[in-house]
């Protein structure tokens, strides 16, 4: 079953996306290629991700003509706290981080003082 488990949850966001016609936000901490565009294959860090695969952001925009954003859990919370003004901590930032890519091989922990908040 976890074979299928990245066809089953694209499945359903198109199916969600046809239906609502409203714009999604993807949220995920999934850094393989079935999702990311990668500089280097099997590397999985913070510096490695380009942008979500083209196939994905045609796919949906073809099914269901909607807008569409995938973001990593830092990456939503960084914006959001720019974006939207959010009160968010540095280190709430700094914890998301390094959450998200503590299970990978390239596990490099964040230094907030890299990004722009």
């Amino acid at each position: 079953m976890q074979k299928y488990g990245d066809l089953i949850i694209w499945s359903q966001i198109l199916e969600f996306s046809k239906k609502m016609k409203k714009p999604i936000i993807f949220v995920i901490d999934d850094f393989k290629e079935d999702w990311w565009l990668l500089k280097k294959r099997n590397i999985k860090n913070k510096d490695n991700i380009i942008k979500p695969r083209d196939e994905l952001l045609k796919e949906i925009l073809d099914y269901s003509n909607i807008d569409f954003l995938m973001l990593s859990s830092f990456d939503f919370l960084k914006q959001s706290k720019e974006k939207l003004k959010l009160n968010i901590d540095e280190k709430t930032l700094v914890e998301v981080g390094n959450y998200s890519f503590e299970d990978s091989d390239d596990y490099e922990p964040y230094d907030v003082n890299e990004y722009e908040i």
